[in-house]
């Protein structure tokens, strides 16, 4: 008997020692997680460790975007950045501003979606992509909506500015302080579609300021996503001349290619090269890429997709709940649990 209680408090002692063991493995780990891995609130990380998480990531994605930036839209968490403040020209991801005030000019009563907006010899004039509106042509608030959101048109998003702020210059005005509002340090807008932009005429953006106008409008207003994921759609111009259509296909290819995807706007111009804000969901998960200044358009929608995959793999919490693979539409989501 005595053997047998002698034995069984050496064992008693050996488990104690193990639980003791692994509560302190378990609570160094934390440590050392709250110290390096991101920066939520919660963790009261300081710029330096950021950056280091930041230059990390970089280390694990071959991005030859001047800029990018990755964040997780419910808490506006960084999980990835490449030259995230860096100031560059957004070109058409500027029209991300332009329906941000639109939608929100909506909910506040100021306009609806079946008022009439007449097109002035202004708007009309506007080069570059266009739906080719004409003076004089009236089309409603949701007309205007799908064609900037599916085709770009930066006649629509002057001739939305012009009824909304009575000139493009005062809707101008009022996406300048919006931006200061969202926090957008390093951006100035100086038109309402990114036509012509430059960074010495004081039109100018940074990748995780493009983040920050795309979390809020897909945030604030998920009905964005009935526009930015259509495919193809076509609007009537009626004119003096008659009645004609006119076909409208999406600049986003993403929304072809892969599933969860629920927007979002892309750019480009012979100075901004080509840029892109793409924004997926997927269980529960709504996250928003931004590529800017990639060298050629294929290369914005290759590397938005590989930051959504490296992220939702490697960076905690997300690749503890479950690694998510981006795959085509047309086969069935590759979704597994993590061990």
């Amino acid at each position: 008997m005595q053997l047998f209680r002698s034995i069984l408090s050496r064992r008693m002692l050996a488990l104690i020692l193990c639980a003791v063991l692994i509560y302190v493995n378990a609570f160094t780990s934390v440590k050392v997680f709250a110290k390096v891995c991101t920066n939520q609130p919660a963790f009261r990380c300081t710029a330096n460790k950021q950056a280091e998480a930041d230059q990390a990531h970089n280390n694990d994605l071959a991005i030859t975007a001047k800029a990018a930036v990755l964040i997780d839209n419910a808490s506006g968490r960084i999980l990835y950045a490449k030259n995230k403040d860096k100031k560059l020209i957004p070109a058409s991801i500027t029209k991300i501003m332009t329906l941000l005030l639109i939608f929100e000019s909506i909910e506040q009563g100021k306009c609806k979606l079946e008022d009439k907006v007449t097109v002035s010899e202004y708007a009309a004039s506007m080069g570059g992509s266009q739906v080719f509106l004409e003076p004089g042509e009236t089309q409603d608030v949701n007309t205007m909506i799908k064609c900037i959101s599916i085709a770009s048109a930066n006649d629509a998003a002057v001739a939305m500015a012009e009824h909304l702020a009575g000139s493009e210059q005062s809707f101008v005005k009022r996406m300048n302080k919006k931006a200061k509002a969202l926090g957008m340090k390093h951006t100035h807008f100086k038109n309402c579609n990114g036509l012509d932009d430059s960074i010495e005429s004081g039109h100018y953006s940074s990748a995780y300021d493009v983040a920050l106008m795309s979390q809020s409008l897909v945030s604030k207003y998920p009905d964005i996503s009935k526009y930015s994921t259509v495919w193809m759609d076509a609007i009537t111009h009626i004119t003096k001349k008659g009645k004609k259509k006119f076909g409208l296909t999406n600049t986003n290819k993403l929304i072809r290619t892969y599933q969860g995807i629920t927007g979002l706007k892309t750019g480009s111009t012979s100075k901004a090269k080509y840029c892109l804000s793409a924004t997926a969901q997927r269980d529960g998960i709504s996250l928003t890429a931004v590529i800017m200044a990639a060298p050629d358009p294929k290369i914005r929608f290759v590397q938005a997709a590989a930051c959504w995959i490296m992220v939702l793999q490697t960076v905690p919490p997300f690749r503890k709940i479950r690694t998510i693979s981006l795959s085509p539409r047309k086969r069935s989501p590759v979704v597994s649990r993590r061990k």
